[in-house]
């Protein structure tokens, strides 16, 4: 009867000792995944961290190129504008001096030959009256073009800039999206999640290259001073037109 007892003392110290032992083991199971679920919180911080700061510093980076691309773009317009005066200026200054150049001849033709008919002379005074009026004529059509010409590329480098402006606050859109992707892929539970997300994130991130193949595309069209039409930017701008050529799309 006292072994009985004894025995099954014993068998309740081991179920206590096995009961201690699961409770232990689950104590430390749990801080374990505490610790495993606090860890990845703070990378996921840490993560998300870098990344906004990354996501600022090419806002920044993004905002300063548009302010460079401006003022580029402006000095080139205020250079475009300055060549045009000095070549208005340089015609105005050839043609006087033509005019004088054609009544000193006309003097000395008068002086050397006193006795030519009057027929004769009022000849020469009517070719000079034409003459004049040829490079008049001349002179006007083509400050006309030159003034179509500057109108029209400072209306193209105006609309480069609004595509540039457009373009950067794109490739901002596109970057957030990436980023929010980015978590929803690293969160997905299931597979099918995962490509369906994977998808979406490879689709944005084509869209990224296009957009930028388009920045630089404006880019290139900004340096050239408007003057050439850059593949792929489609701004209708037509410079023999005498209103610029700007018409909507």
């Amino acid at each position: 009867m006292a072994e009985k007892k004894e025995s099954s003392v014993l068998f309740s110290l081991r179920e206590l000792r096995t009961l201690e032992d699961e409770r232990v083991k689950t104590e430390a199971d749990a801080a374990a995944a505490k610790e495993a679920a606090e860890k990845k919180a703070r990378e996921d911080a840490e993560r998300k961290a870098r990344e906004d700061a990354e996501a600022l510093r090419a806002a920044e980076e993004a905002r300063v190129r548009a302010d460079q691309d401006r003022k580029e773009s402006a000095e080139r317009e205020e250079r475009i504008r300055i060549a045009e005066s000095e070549r208005r200026a340089q015609v105005e200054a050839q043609m006087q001096l033509e005019q004088q150049r054609l009544h000193l001849d006309h003097q000395v033709k008068l002086a050397s030959a006193p006795k030519r008919s009057h027929k004769l002379l009022y000849g020469i005074i009517a070719g000079m009256v034409v003459l004049v009026t040829v490079l008049a004529v001349v002179f006007i059509m083509q400050k006309r073009k030159s003034d179509r010409e500057a109108r029209a590329a400072k209306l193209y480098l105006a609309e480069l800039n609004t595509k540039l402006a457009d373009a950067t606050a794109e490739s901002d859109r596109i970057n957030k999206r990436i980023g929010e992707l980015t978590d929803q892929l690293l969160a997905a539970s299931s597979e099918a999640d995962r490509k369906r997300i994977q998808d979406e994130l490879d689709a944005e991130r084509r869209k990224s290259q296009e957009n930028k193949a388009k920045t630089e595309r404006i880019k290139e069209g900004i340096k050239s001073g408007g003057k050439k039409k850059q593949p792929g930017i489609d701004l209708n701008v037509n410079t023999t037109d005498s209103l610029g050529g700007v018409k909507g799309n």
